[in-house]
């Protein structure tokens, strides 16, 4: 399966390292076998596990737990 690995040049990126790496950067250029970022320079296809558009919501907020949910109840 690919990664879907372009986009906008400019645009803010989230990428997931398959080691647990996580990166918010701009878009570049990409290349064969790569996806160039602003900061982070070169990385290869074959270490991104995901990369999607960066949006800055409550969806990429850290992890509520269950346990969190439960002691605040809607009313």
């Amino acid at each position: 399966m690919t990664i879907h690995t372009s986009t906008y040049k400019g645009k803010r990126v989230y990428v997931l390292l398959k080691d647990g790496t996580r990166i918010v950067d701009k878009f570049k250029d990409k290349k064969s076998g790569y996806v160039v970022l602003e900061e982070h320079g070169k990385i290869q296809k074959s270490k991104i596990k995901t990369m999607t558009i960066y949006r800055n919501t409550t969806s990429t907020s850290p992890v509520v737990t269950s346990q969190s949910k439960q002691e605040d109840p809607k009313k």
